[in-house]
């Protein structure tokens, strides 16, 4: 087994860890204490930057898996553009020969959401336990033009936020003309009055390979958008997704901390049971190599879905012709959360 195969490999015990994806120095006191203190610091609102998240050959795999295997939908409204796959939550639910050609991708999905790494994203936002049997999650890629403009993030029970950056490393690189597809926050308007943000971000986070930024999510502060995407030939590529808080069944990982029920809905989506299941079901679909997104009147924004993959018009205009060919599995598509 060679190297990057064996740190896709789950523990012995069949737990579902993955400690040598992440890199092992943030786990480190002093670094802890450094991001605390970033984050502490940060403005307009607490958030973090985290740069060299994980193993970078995991990383590249998973973006070729992405490329190859995954089906995307166009999502476009008047408030965003972008291509964005199903939930990962869901790859559990495909076909084996299926699950056999994403190992990358299982092994980002499950070191972010394992005890280890949630802890660490704990004690760094303050955000209170959270669960690992909630996950939500999915990959995104915003072409030229695309965007997402100004919302918080507050839905049912979300307590983080994040981004997976997968851009080329050669992202903002390109000299005079810029990317774009910046991360911008905004602050509250010149009254502080929570609800309202100010006309303008006060801070651009550019896009980088293997960095990640997270942060809490606040209702009526936590503002941020996606700045266009400037550049013709790339896409800003990127996994992202939330922390839930954590269910009742699992405070026993979270000794010392008092279960408090959350406001919002208990499914990670906020969606019902039957919606769930709905989603779960066009995946199977997908992966067999039927079923498109909307079949069932559940589909993208709107009730309407292109049924684009990346390994079609997106891929094919972004230079990854060779890989058009590639069919399996399509992963479906998901309701797009904000």
């Amino acid at each position: 087994m060679d190297d990057k195969a064996e740190k896709c490999k789950g523990r012995e015990d069949g737990s579902k860890e993955w400690p040598e994806v992440l890199r092992s120095s943030l786990f480190e006191p002093k670094s802890v204490a450094q991001m605390q203190g970033e984050y502490r610091i940060s403005q307009p609102y607490r958030h973090l930057v985290i740069p060299d998240l994980m193993d970078s050959e995991v990383l590249k795999t998973a973006c070729e898996e992405l490329k190859s295997n995954m089906q995307a939908t166009l999502k476009e409204t008047d408030i965003f553009k972008v291509y964005q796959t199903g939930d990962l939550a869901n790859m559990d639910g495909l076909p084996e020969e299926s699950k056999r050609l994403l190992p990358s991708l299982f092994a980002i999905r499950d070191s972010l959401y394992s005890l280890e790494f949630r802890r660490l994203v704990q004690s760094l936002t303050g955000s209170g336990p959270l669960s690992g049997q909630q996950i939500d999650l999915s990959a995104n890629a915003f072409g030229h033009t695309g965007h997402l403009l100004c919302h918080d993030d507050v839905i049912g029970t979300r307590k983080v936020s994040y981004i997976l950056y997968l851009v080329d490393e050669d992202w903002g690189s390109s000299g005079d003309k810029p990317d774009g597809g910046g991360l911008q926050l905004y602050p509250l308007d010149k009254e502080g009055v929570p609800g309202i943000p100010a006309f303008a971000p006060s801070k651009t986070i550019p896009p980088r390979w293997n960095q990640m930024v997270l942060f809490a999510v606040q209702p009526g502060r936590s503002f941020h958008d996606v700045q266009e995407v400037y550049n013709e030939n790339k896409p800003r590529l990127a996994v992202s997704g939330w922390f839930h808080g954590a269910l009742e069944t699992e405070m026993t990982d979270w000794p010392g901390h008092t279960f408090e029920p959350a406001k919002g809905k208990s499914d990670a989506e906020g969606n019902s049971g039957e919606t769930a299941a709905s989603t779960l079901e066009q995946l199977k679909g997908a992966a067999r190599g039927g079923g498109q997104s909307g079949d069932d009147g559940k589909g993208g924004e709107g009730g309407s879905s292109t049924g684009d993959a990346f390994t079609d018009d997106f891929v094919g205009t972004y230079g990854y012709e060779a890989m058009r060919p590639a069919r399996s599995p399509q992963i479906g598509h998901a309701h797009r959360r904000a």
